[in-house]
């Protein structure tokens, strides 16, 4: 039964949800073309702003965090006007956490080597406990490895 429930929840309801709005959305353009276009222009306006909006604020912050495929994760910094990347591997995980960040492994490049507690603390900030699990890390004045 409780199997039944999730795949009602996870596959049955959003396909019927999505084949409902593709189909309106045809009978509408069929019916009002001049309205479905505006619309869809209207969309990709709106997600061309976010886009360009999520760049700019990058760019003023000066640092982005994001995924890296499934698993691993990446931190960037705008230094000497180009975009320098570390990679850090990483586990997805089911449940809490959704994700293990593993240090070990992360290599910092020379000109993060000085700033790694303030890079670890901005990574920790995008990518907060209780959905992610930091193994590896000291924090300072702490003899545990893993927290």
């Amino acid at each position: 039964m409780q199997v039944l429930k999730i795949f009602l929840k996870v596959i049955v309801i959003p396909f019927l949800i999505f084949g409902i709005a593709c189909w309106l959305s045809i009978v509408l353009a069929r019916q009002y073309p001049g309205y479905a276009a505006a619309a869809f222009a209207m969309l990709l306006m709106v997600l061309f702003l976010r886009a360009r909006r999520k760049r700019k604020l990058e760019l003023e912050r000066g640092w982005r965090v994001g995924h890296e495929g499934r698993d691993d994760l990446y931190y960037a910094e705008f230094r000497e006007g180009r975009w320098r990347q570390i990679y850090i591997s990483g586990e997805m995980l089911v449940g809490k956490p959704r994700h293990v960040i593993y240090w070990q492994s992360t290599s910092f490049p020379e000109w993060a080597q000085t700033r790694r507690e303030e890079i670890i603390g901005r990574i920790k900030t995008a990518f907060p406990p209780p959905d992610y699990r930091y193994e590896g890390v000291v924090p300072s004045g702490s003899g545990n490895e893993s927290w």
